[in-house]
């Protein structure tokens, strides 16, 4: 994947640039803040939320939209913790299916289980987005893609389960469709496109979500691509394991790439933060995956000290 972008950037003292080390200050500052604030929000919760993963989520808020007030920031990183937190207890509950219904329900607005910290999260989400949205269709974009996502991981545990109990894999296909729900990125655009008031830019909603699309379908394969090891050993649903190669995956996420970039080229040439954050998403998160195993990097630090 490393050819999909330029290279990294070399550091060069001889090429020093104020305005960039300013930007980069500036992001280092409000990550930190973000940092700050979203692991006291995970602490408040408490299991199974891991505030292991609070540095990663803060980061990524920060970077996506670093245009963005923290407020909105901060709204961000909590959607991209929790959904985390929601896929790792998915995959290992076996309450999870009924667990992810009522989340569902509370996405679309019944008050949750006051014994359930996702559901308690999950609403504390829902309330602040909503009532922030600029606009109706925003709202709704938000219960969507937060619905497409529960949906996505509940097919993911009943697949896993049914493959454990001697049953068929799901086809390739079928996979492909929820899991770029599953990979997070539509829920946490929605979640930034209706927490920051931009209503400028309502008319190319639609036009977003075919790039959407592509963006979430390349980091779904990016993300396979680098954890089948781990999660071939867990035994949970891999696109690899399904049956494509890391040749035909490679070659998939290219063209969801290309294809992206082509459908909001139209969309950046007039300011347009939506489409300008979903642009840094994409580079962003597969950035991420360059590095490996995105979420899991510091197990394969470990793996690597212990030999």
């Amino acid at each position: 994947m490393n050819d999909l972008f330029a290279p990294r950037i070399a550091a060069d003292p001889s090429g020093w640039n104020p305005h960039l080390a300013a930007v980069l200050a500036d992001l280092a500052t409000t990550d930190a803040v973000i940092a700050a604030q979203l692991s006291k929000w995970a602490h408040g919760w408490g299991a199974p939320f891991s505030l292991g993963s609070v540095p990663l989520s803060a980061v990524y808020a920060t970077h996506v939209a670093p245009w963005n007030p923290p407020e909105v920031t901060l709204m961000t990183a909590k959607t991209i913790l929790w959904i985390a937190t929601v896929d790792d207890w998915a995959e290992r509950d076996d309450a999870a299916p009924r667990g992810l219904d009522h989340l569902q329900e509370v996405a679309e607005g019944k008050a949750p289980d006051p014994h359930s910290a996702l559901a308690g999260a999950l609403a504390d989400i829902r309330d602040t987005v909503l009532g922030a949205a600029s606009s109706r269709r925003r709202g709704s974009l938000w219960v969507k893609a937060t619905t497409a996502l529960l949906a996505g991981m509940k097919f993911e545990h009943v697949a896993s389960a049914q493959i454990r109990d001697g049953g068929p894999p799901p086809a390739l296909p079928l996979y492909l469709h929820h899991a770029g729900q599953t990979i997070g990125v539509p829920l946490t655009m929605a979640t930034l496109w209706a927490s920051a008031p931009q209503p400028a830019c309502d008319s190319s909603l639609a036009r977003l979500q075919p790039p959407l699309e592509s963006a979430s379908q390349a980091i779904r394969m990016a993300n396979d691509l680098q954890s089948y090891e781990r999660e071939r050993r867990t035994g949970d649903l891999n696109a690899i394991a399904l049956g494509a190669s890391p040749a035909y995956l490679r070659t998939q996420i290219a063209d969801q790439v290309r294809h992206c970039l082509e459908q909001l080229r139209p969309l950046l040439t007039h300011p347009c933060p939506d489409a300008q954050a979903l642009h840094y998403c994409l580079h962003f998160v597969l950035r991420l995956h360059q590095a490996g195993d995105a979420g899991h990097l510091h197990e394969r630090e470990q793996q690597q000290q212990e030999h």
